[in-house]
């Protein structure tokens, strides 16, 4: 009701990117639950270039995002779709077709570009949303993604190899999960 007293409270999220940061790739992974937060980064990134030292030029930004249908769910499109914004934007509609695609699903059907992203460039990975079975599956598609392209390149790559890769980067601190 108008003039009801509410209380408030904020929690500091574990996202902790940097303009630093943001000369590296910035690989985005969330779902419509988890992509407010992903808006804010790719918006502060924005800033960051503006306010620039010189230095070196922002890496390659990359969104996956996912929902049930991509006319009722497509949060943020008009964004998207802003060119100063430079991000590429990949989607996963569960429902806009017979057999449903996830993010996850998009992440191994792009695992070439996960590779290069994460490995090659020494980019960052940010996944947020729900806390169900989400974060665990871009986990696994990413460690898929890393078995799959490693053994193009050494037919010695093996899962457990791509899970020592993926381990090392959140060592590193550039895989970041703001699940709830």
């Amino acid at each position: 009701q108008p003039g009801t007293q509410i209380c408030i409270t904020f929690h500091r999220g574990s996202f902790k990117a940097s303009a630093t940061q943001a000369r590296k790739p910035l690989l985005m992974i969330a779902p419509g639950t988890g992509v407010a937060p992903m808006r804010s980064l790719i918006w502060e990134r924005m800033t960051w270039r503006t306010e620039s030292d010189g230095l070196s030029p922002f890496g390659e930004a990359v969104l996956i995002f996912g929902g049930r249908n991509s006319k009722k769910d497509f949060l943020y499109r008009a964004d998207w779709q802003l060119r100063e914004l430079d991000v590429k934007v990949l989607t996963a509609w569960s429902r806009d077709q017979k057999e449903k695609i996830y993010v996850q699903d998009v992440v191994r059907a792009e695992a070439e570009m996960i590779w290069r992203l994460l490995v090659l460039d020494g980019g960052s990975v940010f996944v947020c949303g729900s806390s169900g079975k989400m974060p665990a599956g871009v986990r696994a598609a990413i460690v898929d993604a890393f078995e799959m392209v490693g053994k193009k390149a050494d037919w010695e790559y093996s899962k457990e190899k791509a899970e020592e890769e993926v381990s090392r980067i959140e060592k590193e601190g550039r895989y970041v999960q703001e699940t709830w």
